[in-house]
């Protein structure tokens, strides 16, 4: 049974990760000026229960074909490099088993995505967030 996240208040360790700040900052100026849209039936970013869903790895491809330049002076071509400074900076949810990455059901496809969940308000920041996806919803949690 989905129960809503509950996120850490405790902010990520003093370490710099350049690529997983880019990332952020890639992905709160697209939806911002509307590249993104959360919750399109075959996107990357969702609203669920108050959290950003970033289907992965689907999101960091597109943020490595975009932003490919802007990585080249921090020697990152990897996407899963990307990925794994995302995780260091601790914005998103870790399930009780200690999982970084959850897994949802599309209602309508069936279909299976997995992803990480990020607090809206990181994300959006005072802007509004959309209402939650009716496409989506959590299949797994530990």
């Amino acid at each position: 049974m989905w129960k809503e996240p509950i996120f850490s208040s405790e902010p990520a360790l003093c370490r710099f990760h350049p690529a997983g700040e880019l990332f952020i900052d890639w992905l709160r100026q697209s939806i911002q000026q509307k590249k993104t849209i959360a919750n399109e039936p075959d996107g990357h970013v969702y609203v669920i229960a108050g959290a950003v869903f970033l289907k992965t790895p689907s999101i960091f491809h597109r943020f490595m074909a975009e932003q490919r330049e802007a990585l080249r002076p921090l020697k990152i071509d990897n996407w899963r490099d990307v990925q794994r400074q995302f995780e260091k900076i601790n914005l998103h949810r870790r399930q009780r088993g200690g999982a970084n990455v959850y897994q949802c059901r599309n209602r309508e496809s069936q279909k299976v995505y997995h992803g990480y969940l990020v607090p809206a308000k990181e994300i959006y920041g005072a802007a509004t967030v959309p209402a939650d996806t009716p496409l989506l919803e959590v299949s797994s949690l530990n």
